[in-house]
C-alpha cells in the first residue's frame, strides 16, 4: 500500500487500508493521518469517517468517536462495526434508545456478529424485555455454540423470566466452557 501511495498519494483503497493496518497495529496516529487525507479528498467518505471513528474510540476518544461515526451515519452508508460501537457509545452515555437503534442497524448488515447480538441483547434486558433480549442471546449462541457469554446471558435472562430449569441449564454449559 506505501507503494501504492508513493505512486498515488489520493489512491482511496491503498489509503483506507494502509489505514486499517497501523489502526490494528495501535499506530493510531498513522491511522488517523491516513483517514484524514482520504477525507480531505473525498468529502465525507463513510468508509474514512467510520475508521476515523473506530480509531478514536480504540484510542479511548469517545467524543471524538461519537462524532465521526454519527457523521458516518448521516452518510446513510455506515457499517456493522461501526455500529455496533456506535452502540456501545450511546450505551455508555445511557441513551439506551439510540444503542438500540444502533444495534439493531448494524444486526441488519450483519446477521453473524455475535458481540452486537450480546450488545443488542442487554440493552434489551435493561429495558426488561427479557424475551427479546433471549431471542438476541439465543441468536448469538446458534452462531457459535462456545459463545461464553451467550451462555451467561442466557442462564441470567432465563433465571428473570423466573425459568430455573433453563437458567441452571445454561449457567452449567457455560460453567463447562470456563474449566
Amino acid at each position: 500500500y506505501e507503494v501504492c501511495l508513493g505512486i498515488d498519494p489520493y489512491y482511496h483503497d491503498a489509503i483506507l487500508n494502509l489505514g486499517n493496518i497501523y489502526m490494528k497495529q495501535a499506530n493510531y496516529a498513522a491511522a488517523i493521518k491516513l483517514y484524514h487525507t482520504d477525507l480531505n479528498k473525498y468529502k465525507n467518505n463513510p468508509d474514512a469517517l467510520g475508521n476515523m471513528g473506530y480509531t478514536f474510540y480504540k484510542m479511548g476518544q469517545r467524543d471524538s468517536a461519537m462524532y465521526y461515526l454519527k457523521k458516518a451515519e448521516l452518510t446513510g452508508n455506515i457499517n456493522a462495526v461501526s455500529c455496533n460501537v456506535l452502540g456501545t457509545l450511546y450505551f455508555e452515555k445511557k441513551n439506551y434508545p439510540q444503542a438500540l437503534a444502533a444495534y439493531e442497524k448494524g444486526i441488519k448488515k450483519d446477521s453473524t456478529n455475535i458481540e452486537m447480538y450480546n450488545n443488542y441483547g442487554n440493552i434489551l434486558a435493561l429495558s426488561n424485555r427479557y424475551n427479546d433480549a433471549l431471542k438476541a442471546f439465543q441468536n448469538s449462541y446458534r452462531i457459535n455454540n462456545n459463545n461464553k457469554q451467550a451462555l451467561y446471558y442466557m442462564a441470567v435472562t432465563y433465571s428473570k423470566l423466573g425459568d430455573t430449569v433453563n437458567a441452571y441449564k445454561y449457567y452449567g454449559e457455560f460453567k463447562k466452557l470456563n474449566q
